[in-house]
């Protein structure tokens, strides 16, 4: 004959075998929560005279990704005339990185069209500015979905 617990209305065995299920389960639950990757962000290197932003047209995805980048001086007015080299490069060893520049529109917008990720995972974009002989540099991070 089974025993119930005071008040409980479960028997030892079966609150014993809930919590031994119930534990592993809330452990990988958290784990998961605690290893989403983080949002795309960006930061910049560089004296100050070029503050760089950049951001992808479309949601990251594999394949063609074109990349605007807006060149402003410290008041916030277009930078012209800018040499932008753009490298697409994976977090981990082993893959080729994608290289390519970012031709003028106008304004202090430069567009890296031929920017593509080669596979899912995380991306870390390298934008190099060279203006007024001055070099600066930004990075935005990037997580590619897979398909």
């Amino acid at each position: 004959m089974s025993r119930r617990l005071s008040g409980s209305g479960r028997t030892p065995a079966t609150s014993a075998s809930r919590t031994t299920f119930l534990t592993p389960l809330l452990l990988v639950a958290l784990l998961l929560v605690a290893c989403e990757p983080p949002a795309d962000r960006a930061a910049t290197q560089g004296d100050g005279s070029v503050v760089i932003s950049a951001e992808l047209e479309a949601p990251a995805a594999i394949g063609p990704a074109p990349l605007v980048v807006r060149l402003t001086d410290p008041e916030g007015n277009g930078v012209e005339g800018a040499t932008v080299r753009v490298e697409g490069d994976m977090t981990h060893a082993g893959m080729q990185p994608v290289i390519t520049t970012a031709d003028a529109v106008g304004n202090g917008l430069y567009r890296a069209e031929a920017m593509h990720f080669t596979m899912a995972g995380d991306w870390v974009i390298t934008i190099v500015v060279t203006a007024d002989g001055k070099r600066s540099s930004g990075v935005l991070l990037v997580n590619v979905p897979g398909r």
